[in-house]
C-alpha cells in the first residue's frame, strides 16, 4: 500500500498522450519480458531523485535553530556530534526507502520530441511506444499482484524549495527544475520492506524489477526513430510476429515527412 502524498497527482484525462523513447534492444527486452522494467529510484542518473530538497533537510536536522553554517567551529561539539548523527541517520533511512522505489518514467506530450530521441538513443536504432496515460495504467494494474501508482513529476529548485508540510512520499515525485523538459509521468512500485521481493529485487546486485505488461493493451502503436532504415522495420516486424503482436501499428516518424511543394 502507497502512503498518501499530496503532490503525487494522475494526469486527469486518461487520453492524455504519453511517449516512452528507447534502444532497440530494449524495446526488444521490453517484448521478451512481456513486462517493463522499474528502475530502483536510487540508481537513476540524477543523484537527487528521491532525496530531501536542502533547507528540508537542514531544518529536520535543525541546523538552522543551532549551527552558524558560516562558522560551524563556533559550535559546541557535543551539539555538532548530534547534528551529524542525525543527518546520518536521515540519510541512511533516505537510502533504504530511495532502494526500494522502483519508478518507470514516460514523456507527457502530443507529439513526438526531437530532443527526447537524441537523449534516449544516443545515435543507436531505436522506436518510441506512443500510448496513453489511461492504457498504460491498464495494462499494468490488470496483470500485476503489486500496486503501481502514477504521478506527474514536480519540478522544483532544490537549495530553495520550502514546505514544512511535505514528506518523503513527496520527494519521489520532486525532481530538479532543470530537467523540465522531460515532462515527465512517472509510474511507482514500492516495494514491501517485509516482502521476500525485498532481497530479491533490492540487492546491489538487482538495479530493478520487470512488472508483468498487457502488452496489446500498452502498445496504442510504436514510432520508428527518424531516418529509420527497413532492417529496423522488419526486425521489429518480425519480433512482433513471434510474440502475437502483428495488430500493433507500426509507423514512421512525423519527423521523416516531407514539406508540400
Amino acid at each position: 500500500m502507497m502512503v498518501e502524498s499530496r503532490y503525487r497527482v494522475e494526469p486527469k484525462d486518461h487520453t492524455t498522450g504519453i511517449w516512452r523513447y528507447m534502444t532497440f534492444d530494449r524495446y526488444q527486452q521490453l517484448i521478451e519480458q512481456s513486462g517493463l522494467w522499474f528502475s530502483r529510484l536510487d540508481l537513476l542518473q540524477d543523484q537527487f531523485e528521491g532525496m530531501i530538497p536542502d533547507r528540508h533537510f537542514i531544518g529536520t536536522v535543525e541546523w538552522s535553530t543551532f549551527i552558524d553554517p558560516s562558522d560551524p567551529s563556533a559550535t559546541p561539539q557535543p551539539l555538532r556530534a548530534y547534528t551529524n548523527g542525525m543527518q546520518a541517520m536521515l540519510s541512511s533511512g533516505l537510502d533504504f526507502f530511495r532502494e526500494l522505489t522502483h519508478v518507470n518514467c514516460w514523456h507527457v506530450r502530443d507529439h513526438e520530441a526531437t530532443d527526447m530521441w537524441n537523449i534516449y538513443l544516443n545515435s543507436q536504432p531505436g522506436v518510441a511506444i506512443h500510448t496513453t496515460f489511461g492504457r498504460l495504467k491498464t495494462s499494468l494494474n490488470s496483470n500485476h499482484e503489486h500496486l503501481v501508482e502514477f504521478s506527474k513529476i514536480h519540478y522544483i529548485d532544490h537549495r530553495t524549495f520550502v514546505d514544512p508540510e511535505a514528506k518523503w512520499p513527496d520527494y519521489m515525485v520532486f525532481k530538479r527544475r532543470e530537467f523540465s523538459h522531460e515532462s515527465e509521468l512517472r509510474a511507482i512500485s514500492l516495494i514491501d520492506p517485509r516482502s521476500p521481493d525485498r532481497f530479491t529485487c533490492s540487492t546491489p546486485k538487482n538495479k530493478g524489477s520487470y512488472l508483468s505488461v498487457d502488452l496489446p493493451t500498452l502498445l496504442h502503436r510504436v514510432v520508428l526513430q527518424p531516418r529509420a532504415n527497413s532492417d529496423l522495420s522488419d526486425r521489429i516486424k518480425a519480433l512482433h510476429a513471434r510474440h502475437g503482436l502483428e495488430s500493433v501499428p507500426l509507423a514512421a516518424s512525423a519527423l521523416d515527412s516531407q514539406p508540400t511543394r
